[in-house]
């Protein structure tokens, strides 16, 4: 209720610069309860604004907080990818990279690698993720802001932690955790822990994988954050199996949780992969037609991004059930 009369009020001021800024921040409120579909209706309002002449005329309405490009394209992208739209996600980020490079502003060309950052990351292409990540240091940097310093601490570390690096990248990750301790920022904890926790995993480090997916499920459930709580069921319980001997009782518990998560919140992607977590698993105990019917409509929902990692891990799950 309290959101719609301020979108109502920021109509009726007639102002551009009002709504657009009324309609990013109730979408970074939907995107961290984990309302992504919400946020993404919030934000079609503010497609009109997503040029370079609008940008222009209102960045001079508004500070380098609630630019519509960062506000809106980042925001964005947070969204559609739990949904599921994966070619939606990389469309956004070639959206992010023109209009920065067309307004030639400093602070939306550093977001701008953000936002590639944050896609190929929540992809896991982490090919693609490091080159922009180490970019985007760089830029961030040169910014002087600390939260985007610490976002790209982050994830250029959990891109390296998966590409061979695993305890240079962990350390990354740690460094970026105590850097959003330290300045007091906690409602971000959740979102950094369940990359942490995956960066244990990559490392076969189970209780540490799963001491971190814990931690950040209760921050989870102090902050009413939704955007990494099936994610953190997942790592949970990928960590309870990897355990020595594994959990297998909970672990099972874990991943279904991350699938009812996912599937209350219509993440698609994040119930994929828990169902391809739970489906090797239910592979290895022989039950292997649970595993097709769990899988297989999941996967059958999706229409484009089938080069995406998530996409490719699953059918070739299917095609091992099938054979």
């Amino acid at each position: 209720m309290a959101a719609a009369k301020l979108v109502e009020w920021a109509q009726r001021t007639e102002d551009d610069a009002v709504l657009a800024w009324t309609h990013s921040r109730w979408a970074v409120l939907h995107v961290y309860q984990g309302h992504f579909r919400r946020a993404v209706q919030e934000l079609e309002p503010m497609r009109a604004f997503w040029n370079a002449a609008d940008l222009a005329a209102l960045r001079q309405r508004l500070d380098r907080g609630g630019l519509p490009l960062q506000n809106g394209l980042f925001v964005a992208v947070l969204a559609q990818i739990p949904l599921g739209h994966c070619a939606a996600a990389l469309a956004l980020v070639r959206d992010a990279l023109s209009l920065a490079r067309e307004t030639g502003h400093e602070v939306e060309l550093c977001h701008a690698h953000l936002v590639a950052v944050l896609t190929y990351v929540g992809l896991r292409d982490y090919q693609q993720a490091l080159p922009w990540a180490q970019e985007f240091s760089r830029r961030a940097a040169r910014s002087g802001f600390d939260s985007w310093h610490m976002a790209s601490v982050v994830n250029e570390g959990c891109a390296r932690a998966h590409l061979g690096e695993a305890r240079e990248g962990i350390a990354q990750v740690r460094a970026g955790l105590a850097q959003a301790e330290a300045a007091g920022d906690r409602t971000l904890l959740p979102s950094i822990l369940s990359l942490l926790a995956e960066c244990y995993l990559a490392d076969g480090q189970a209780q540490q994988a799963l001491d971190t997916a814990e931690r950040g499920l209760a921050f989870c459930a102090e902050f009413g954050c939704g955007l990494s709580l099936s994610p953190l069921h997942l790592r949970r319980g990928q960590a309870l199996l990897l355990l020595a001997p594994p959990d297998v009782a909970r672990g099972e518990e874990a991943l279904l949780e991350a699938i009812s998560v996912a599937q209350r919140q219509e993440a698609r992607l994040y119930e994929l992969r828990a169902s391809v977590a739970l489906g090797h698993m239910w592979q290895s105990q022989g039950r292997v037609a649970e595993a097709r019917e769990l899988v297989q409509p999941v996967y059958d929902w999706f229409t484009e991004g089938f080069d995406a990692r998530d996409l490719v891990e699953a059918r070739a799950l299917l095609t091992g059930l099938a054979a």
